[in-house]
């Protein structure tokens, strides 16, 4: 089975932070067809990333249920 790939850029502090719950909607609307969410924090946006890989991962879980895989930055 061919495998779909969506690949973005996270950040936990700024304006499109919500993004992470539209994120996690699309994964789990079309995980069983094979798409995977593959998110990449970056820290490249002003300092707007929290501190460590075990922060943003809490945050995205805890704030917006994020169960897609999140990589380090």
């Amino acid at each position: 089975m061919k495998r779909f790939y969506f690949i973005v850029n996270t950040t936990s502090g700024c304006g499109h932070t919500a993004q992470f719950r539209d994120l996690q909607k699309l994964f789990r609307c079309y995980q069983s067809q094979s798409l995977e969410v593959l998110a990449f924090p970056s820290n490249d946006f002003d300092g707007q990333e929290l501190e460590t890989n075990e922060e943003i991962a809490l945050f995205a879980a805890t704030q917006f249920g994020v169960d897609f895989p999140l990589f380090a930055y």
